[in-house]
């Protein structure tokens, strides 16, 4: 009987997980040939006249990829959590850099750093996110006007 049960509750969790990803909604930005596949999570009772935080999740090497889901293997569900959405009610944005891509400008997997490059030019995709927020950002009016 407690198998049973261990069982029933194991599957009942994964297809509710599964589900809640579903609040995360599919996109992508395009600049110039460029693209960005990223899923993104409103608010909590989203309410247009509001002003909400936003916060930007850049995902490890295993999760790179074209299916713009992999990049919520870690911390997807975290941001899901009825707690943790109405404590720290904002947008989540999970980006997704492509298998031949990073976010940092390294020479391989093996954490060569070319500083110089780092420093002066980010790469494609941290360059896409870099735009992707400025534009989110600016439709979006969430810079106080105090701030300007």
């Amino acid at each position: 009987m407690k198998i049973i049960t261990f069982t029933l509750a194991l599957l009942t969790s994964a297809v509710t997980l599964g589900q809640d990803f579903k609040l995360y909604e599919k996109a992508v930005f395009t600049f110039e040939n460029d693209t960005l596949n990223y899923r993104i999570l409103k608010p909590l009772n989203y309410d247009s006249n509001k002003q909400y935080p936003v916060l930007l999740f850049l995902h490890g090497a295993g999760e790179r990829g074209d299916d713009n889901s992999s990049q919520l293997t870690h911390g997807g569900r975290l941001f899901l959590d009825t707690y943790n959405r109405k404590k720290y009610n904002s947008w989540v944005i999970f980006p997704q850099y492509s298998k031949d891509d990073r976010w940092a400008n390294l020479v391989n997997d093996d954490w060569d750093l070319n500083f110089k490059d780092t420093i002066t030019k980010p790469n494609k995709s941290l360059n896409l996110v870099i735009r992707f927020m400025d534009e989110f950002i600016q439709k979006n009016k969430l810079i106080r006007k105090e701030f300007i």
